[in-house]
């Protein structure tokens, strides 16, 4: 886990506009299935290219895609980490032990980057149609 690939910023949807979602405190399941409390919603990283809080679901690696999130684990952890973490492997800390919540806020979490990637798709295709058709 903690795939550092580059991907669009064109294709990345901001999160800044929902801070209780860009500024909570998160747990992640790594992949060796250990819980790893401590986890934030990046603002800035020198390995990957973001703006502010960002999620994709265009990772090549997914097929369907999936949406993932960018995160670290913080600068005063052990072992500083970061990465593209998949949603259904992310849940604020504050919901430790409640599934029925867990799967609430995955479920509302799905809903808002859904209709975040509509927006920025209907935009991106009038940014198009403007450049064939200036006027």
């Amino acid at each position: 886990m903690g795939q550092g690939l580059t991907i669009q910023k064109n294709l990345h949807v901001s999160l800044s506009d929902y801070e209780e979602i860009a500024n909570d405190k998160y747990t992640v399941m790594r992949t060796s299935g250990q819980l790893d409390e401590g986890w934030v919603i990046s603002i800035e990283s020198g390995l990957v290219d973001i703006s502010g809080s960002s999620a994709t679901k265009h990772f090549t690696k997914d097929d369907p895609p999936k949406w993932r999130i960018f995160m670290d684990n913080s600068k005063t952890a052990h072992e500083y980490t970061c990465g593209w973490r998949r949603i259904e492997t992310i849940y604020p800390t504050r919901l430790s032990g409640d599934e029925d919540a867990i799967k609430t806020w995955r479920q509302g979490l799905l809903e808002i980057l859904e209709a975040l990637e509509a927006k920025r798709s209907e935009t991106k295709e009038a940014d198009k149609a403007e450049e064939a058709d200036p006027k």
